[in-house]
């Protein structure tokens, strides 16, 4: 992989190509970068998004879309069904279940599945 050595920050995040929004659900069209910096070492010559990587930007849409910052206090029934590659298109789908105290998500290509789960949760809001 080459790496543009002039962007000084490295990428981490995932591209939001589309949104919808509801009070207690999003659903995001994304893509994986292809210049991803988590692909460094990840592995050589075939690189693949990592499920943490992947756990950690449901966490990123929860607090970039919904204004929270989790405090994950569990997780049930979080499965990595197939891999995400460079330039991948995706969907995220995040629901919130505020009675409950969890947030299920899953993430899927056109072939099918890639990963869902549940983060339990006690959350607050995040300060502008």
């Amino acid at each position: 992989m080459v790496r543009d050595e002039t962007n000084k920050e490295p990428v981490r995040s995932f591209e939001v190509l589309s949104a919808r929004q509801e009070a207690h659900a999003l659903q995001l069209s994304c893509r994986v970068p292809r210049d991803l910096d988590y692909f460094r070492g990840h592995f050589e010559g075939i690189p693949v998004v990592a499920g943490v990587v992947q756990l950690k930007w449901v966490d990123e849409a929860i607090r970039r879309f919904f204004g929270r910052q989790l405090a994950v206090t569990g997780m049930e029934a979080v499965k990595f069904h197939q891999l995400l590659f460079p330039e991948s298109l995706f969907t995220m789908e995040i629901q919130h279940h505020p009675d409950k105290g969890k947030w299920s998500y899953r993430i899927t290509t056109e072939t099918g599945k890639v990963a869902s789960g549940r983060l339990l949760e006690r959350a607050r809001e995040v300060k502008a």
